[in-house]
């Protein structure tokens, strides 16, 4: 069928869709655009090392959550890791010719602890989160050590609350009981990696924010094929939901 061309403004004062069937988008009367089906689309909340509530300065005690050295059950900390950006352009002036600094999740100096360490974060509900569909959780991290085969593992495990208006709470893990198996990609230090930890459900339509907590689990040493996790560090998670609008709809 050729195509139409309409050279005057279309002024529609009813509703109008584009799509076919159950896979559209659609303009109210008032102009607010809503999706449906494959029409809607995927988006990312991102989610820093440093927006989790983990402890800073010196440890509490050994296995007590909180503790900053975390050498045992309890919580993950705030550290950093060092990125080669040699050749970039920063500039000397600003001390980051070499190794920017960047914020990262850690489990303690020395060994692998013996136990998983955790971190929590909150964070609001999007405004175009739709109420059907998942979300998948995506863990951005790196390794401080050269591991010795490429494809060595560690652990990753979450679990995500949705808090509701009033005390409604629900909860659901992103890989059940088990354990996300996290690949490394290499043998060198420092490479960025992605894992998915699996999918959540999706929002429900009286929830108001996300609680997420993630957990990285002891590993043994590089040379058995897995990580140490002395050395992982978590830069941050990404989480994918499908989105169905665009934002709330204005009253002004």
């Amino acid at each position: 069928m050729p195509a139409t061309k309409e050279r005057r403004q279309l002024n529609v004062t009813n509703r109008s869709r584009f799509g076919g069937g159950a896979q559209y988008s659609q303009f109210a009367s008032d102009g607010f655009q809503t999706m449906t089906g494959c029409a809607r689309y995927l988006r990312d909340i991102w989610i820093p090392a440093k927006q989790f509530d983990v402890p800073l300065g010196a440890a509490s005690g050994a296995g007590t959550y909180g503790a900053s050295g975390a050498c045992g059950a309890g919580s993950l900390f705030a550290s950093c890791v060092l990125f080669d950006l040699t050749g970039s352009v920063f500039g000397a002036a600003v001390g980051l010719v070499a190794s920017p600094k960047v914020t990262a999740l850690n489990m303690g100096v020395g060994a692998s602890p013996a136990s998983a360490l955790g971190a929590m974060v909150t964070f609001a509900k999007p405004t175009d989160a739709d109420t059907t569909g998942s979300i998948i959780a995506f863990v951005d991290w790196t390794y401080g050590d050269a591991p010795a085969t490429t494809g060595s593992k560690l652990t990753l495990y979450g679990a995500m609350g949705y808090l509701g208006t009033g005390s409604t709470i629900r909860t659901a893990a992103s890989v059940g009981a088990t354990a996300c198996a996290a690949s490394y990609s290499g043998t060198s230090c420092g490479l960025f990696q992605t894992t998915c930890l699996g999918k959540l459900p999706s929002w429900g339509a009286g929830d108001q924010l996300g609680y997420f907590f993630l957990r990285l689990g002891a590993s043994a040493a590089a040379g058995t094929g897995a990580l140490s996790t002395a050395c992982v560090f978590v830069l941050g998670l990404r989480l994918r939901y499908v989105a169905c609008a665009l934002g709330l709809q204005s009253t002004e």
